[in-house]
């Protein structure tokens, strides 16, 4: 195009059918991945010792109760002892990162150890350790987890301040640990990431927090939508209960939903929406 001509701005309408089409995609998505998550959930019940708990023909977890006023239902967790003793050893192993020089030239040796140095340093700045530990246990109790790096533009050393007065910072690397809660893949019997054309990431915030991060006035989902997987203090990370109509509601909360489109035709370098 001629830099003489000018885009005319995209109408609200542009923007409005693009959040139809995510909102869409995404209540697809966890319709599709219900069975997944039944699964999840019922192993996280057994972990935390609600060893009757089963899934139901309407697709819920619960407890069926006694079948005769004299049965006994002791319950002795097995499960538990068997996952904390796998995530003591897998705690004991500390990770360690060394980057190898391309040839065996002193330029390349020097560059590798001094990128390894860097490598070191944001890893020991964003807990890797801390992390690491974290998807150990989703992975035990789900069969999968999710790292997701990103760059935050409000880490790192303070570089200056805007016309505002607020302070700008250099920014930093993140790490974060997404439980399978949150993704939402094109296809749920993909064999890796690499197969997939897109993957959603739908995490539960507060409306605060949207406000903090994203400067946006989100209003409350309603509770069946954004109350599902809350961040709870229930000891792995996520309400669990019995059924999705006993555990605790949050307030104030609202879905932030991403969503990854792999390089193709249609994005040559990729897209997020």
């Amino acid at each position: 195009m001629p830099k003489d001509i000018k885009r005319e701005p995209k109408r609200a309408e542009f923007y409005e059918d693009i959040v139809r089409d995510v909102i869409s995609d995404f209540k697809k998505r966890r319709e599709a991945r219900k069975s997944f998550e039944l699964q999840w959930r019922l192993n996280m019940n057994f972990f935390i010792g609600n060893q009757f708990s089963e899934i139901t023909p309407d697709g819920d977890i619960d407890d069926a109760g006694r079948l005769y006023y004299w049965q006994e239902r002791e319950v002795f967790n097995h499960i538990a002892p068997i996952i904390e003793t796998r995530l003591a050893k897998l705690s004991a192993l500390k990770p360690n990162v060394n980057i190898r020089p391309a040839t065996g030239f002193d330029d390349d040796i020097n560059t590798a150890k001094f990128a390894s140095r860097i490598l070191s340093s944001v890893f020991s700045r964003a807990e890797i350790e801390t992390l690491i530990n974290q998807a150990a246990m989703w992975a035990e109790l789900c069969g999968t987890c999710f790292y997701k790096i990103g760059w935050n533009q409000n880490k790192g050393a303070p570089s200056g301040q805007n016309g505002d007065g607020e302070y700008i910072y250099d920014g930093e690397v993140e790490i974060t640990v997404c439980p399978p809660f949150e993704i939402f893949p094109d296809n749920c019997n993909a064999g890796d990431i690499k197969s997939l054309k897109s993957i959603i990431h739908a995490k539960v915030y507060t409306v605060d927090e949207i406000k903090e991060i994203w400067g946006v006035d989100a209003s409350p989902e309603d509770a069946d939508l954004a109350a599902d997987y809350a961040p709870d203090a229930s000891g792995v990370g996520y309400t669990v209960g019995i059924s999705k109509t006993t555990a605790k509601k949050p307030e104030n909360c609202a879905y932030v939903i991403e969503r990854y489109t792999a390089p193709g035709k249609k994005y040559p370098e990729g897209n997020l929406t």
